[in-house]
């Protein structure tokens, strides 16, 4: 086995809490991240981390919108489109840090 290869461990509580609040929902029906907050007692910026770590970690297709604040499934090549371009664009705004 590659020793390079890396493993995510298995979810946590709170990983696990938040998993199950999004999955399944359409970008319509969306669950706000006020609600996530309210349903499991965490703040803001912890529920951001849990997302992202569901993402990339563990490969769930999380799909997030702004105003107002919310997750949603993805499960259409429509929402993935829109999660890459909307990941493109977060990534250039930053480009300019580089230097």
């Amino acid at each position: 086995m590659d020793s390079a290869l890396q493993f995510a461990s298995p979810m946590n509580s709170d990983e696990l809490r938040v998993l199950s609040l999004v999955k399944g929902r359409k970008k319509h029906d969306a669950i706000l991240n006020k609600d996530v907050q309210a349903r499991t007692g965490l703040e803001d910026r912890k529920i951001r981390n849990i997302i992202r770590s569901l993402v990339v970690n563990y490969r769930q297709p999380i799909g997030s919108h702004t105003n107002p604040a919310g997750y949603y499934w993805i499960d259409n090549a429509p929402d993935i489109d829109e999660a890459h371009k909307r990941l493109r664009m977060r990534a250039v705004s930053y480009t300019h840090l580089r230097a």
